[in-house]
């Protein structure tokens, strides 16, 4: 017999898990009935009031809770907007009434509609656990670390994500914000590549520049050491160069062969996407 748990909070949440280690942790649960687990203990997170909460912290940061929908997301005005270009692709409204951002990073697809845009905002996942005496124990953990590969998360059997923490001080100065998902239709589609990018350009040259590809890795795939090499650059610059920069980002890109596509189409769509990007910038 299958064990369920019913929190009403996240500490009631960590209790159960720590009670019951390796127990299914479920949020919007669109994903399991797919994936068909089995497991001894269920815990269904989607009564935990405290994890269904969108908060700003005290240095700046705004924390999304795990069961937070994609639905709650884009009704709340706090929201960065580049994922208000993301969330209408992903799945149908009934899936993004019930699917959760933090869902989405702990199902570690390598395509995972959000991560990319996680990725180039350098979220944090934020999970805690309950120590030998009871009380709760929190630890933060960056997005491409946490995701180790294909359904493979940095996550013990006694811990739960609580949500994820998105540093907003650094993102708000990025005025240029880019994302693309190509699949087989604009929506109600398993991505075969997907694209997030930003740059903060003042007086014609670029201060900060990210991008991240999906559906083309394990994991969201991105290159920081080309981002700082190309930082500095005016825009007129990137442009004239656009083939040789492009190239240079791509060239870091091995994607494979798979039922949705090749991995030579995925690797020219990641080249275009970054070009498109990059014309994007203006100047």
């Amino acid at each position: 017999m299958v064990r369920t748990y019913y929190p009403d909070t996240a500490y009631e949440a960590m209790k159960a898990r720590s009670e019951a280690p390796g127990a299914l942790l479920v949020s919007g649960g669109t994903d399991v009935m797919v994936r068909k687990p089995a497991y001894e203990a269920v815990i269904i997170l989607n009564g935990a009031g405290d994890l269904a909460e969108i908060r700003q912290e005290e240095d700046g940061s705004l924390f999304v809770g795990a069961e937070v929908t994609y639905a709650d997301m884009m009704q709340d005005h706090r929201i960065p907007e580049i994922f208000r270009t993301c969330i209408p692709g992903i799945a149908s409204p009934a899936i993004r009434n019930a699917g959760t951002m933090t869902g989405n990073i702990c199902n570690a697809s390598p395509a995972g509609d959000t991560l990319p845009v996680l990725s180039i905002m350098d979220a944090q996942v934020v999970i805690g656990s309950l120590d030998a005496s009871g009380q709760e124990v929190s630890r933060t953990e960056g997005l491409l670390s946490f995701i180790q590969g294909i359904r493979k998360i940095d996550l013990l059997p006694t811990e739960v994500v609580l949500g994820v923490r998105l540093p907003l001080s650094n993102w708000e100065r990025q005025n240029v914000c880019y994302y693309q998902k190509v699949g087989s239709r604009r929506a109600e589609s398993i991505s075969k590549a997907s694209f997030a990018a930003s740059a903060r350009v003042e007086d014609g040259t670029i201060k900060d520049f990210r991008a991240s590809w999906g559906s083309v890795g394990i994991k969201p795939v991105r290159f920081p050491d080309l981002e700082k090499k190309y930082a500095g650059t005016p825009v007129s610059d990137l442009k004239a160069r656009k083939e040789a920069v492009t190239a240079d980002f791509i060239e870091g890109i091995h994607p494979i062969d798979d039922q949705r596509s090749t991995a030579a189409y995925r690797r020219q769509v990641s080249a275009n996407l970054f070009s498109d990007f990059i014309d994007s910038l203006g100047g």
